[in-house]
């Protein structure tokens, strides 16, 4: 890796530790399920970030090549924001294992969804609509709680369809801001079964 790539993807984790998000979706939702015929909830990582100054956002774009750049419009004479997320698989893999190296804050979020990717997405050639087993169900949506305590959801009344930020509780501080670079991502809350059970 050339030096000012480096310089590049430093200013670029600086950028995703004070501005971006970096989660886990889902499409949880009976409707959904029903129409699309999933016995899944769709979970997926995700890498977003938003900014007031529109060339920060566009350089993020034109150097990772993925994902979508859009400018919001003002709202009631404030600047707009300026957005870019990626929810391609492939694309969030790529984006965050060229910043894993350069994150602190958000390296635990960084290094959780990419053992999702790793463990918890279908294997190449089969096909959407293929039931998960139940111990991947269930990996998965631990993976996804997780993600949620990690980014500072309170997740003690938690449904699919609802959150509420309370502020980032001391043991996710403590997982998430470490400036240890061979930091890894530990249990930090009981494991919630989903609604109904794992077996969706």
């Amino acid at each position: 890796m050339q030096d000012n790539q480096r310089e590049e993807l430093a200013y670029f984790a600086g950028l995703f530790d004070g501005e971006g998000t970096i989660g886990i979706n889902s499409r949880y939702s009976p409707k959904w399920q029903g129409k699309m015929r999933q016995t899944d909830p769709g979970y997926a990582p995700y890498v977003r970030i938003g900014m007031n100054d529109e060339t920060s956002i566009k350089s993020v774009h034109e150097f990772f090549k993925v994902g979508h750049y859009y400018p919001e419009k003002s709202y009631k004479g404030y600047r707009a924001m300026h957005r870019w997320d990626c929810r391609d698989q492939g694309g969030v893999r790529y984006v965050l294992e060229c910043l894993i190296p350069f994150l602190r804050l958000k390296k635990p979020q960084a290094l959780l969804a990419i053992k999702f990717l790793d463990e918890c997405t279908r294997p190449e050639g089969i096909r959407i609509g293929v039931p998960f087993d139940d111990e991947t169900i269930k990996k998965r949506w631990d993976f996804f709680i997780q993600m949620k305590v990690l980014n500072g959801v309170d997740v003690s009344d938690y449904s699919p369809a609802t959150t509420k930020r309370m502020g980032r509780p001391r043991s996710v501080r403590v997982s998430s801001d470490s400036l240890n670079s061979r930091v890894t991502v530990r249990e930090v809350v009981e494991v919630l079964p989903p609604p109904g059970g794992y077996k969706l």
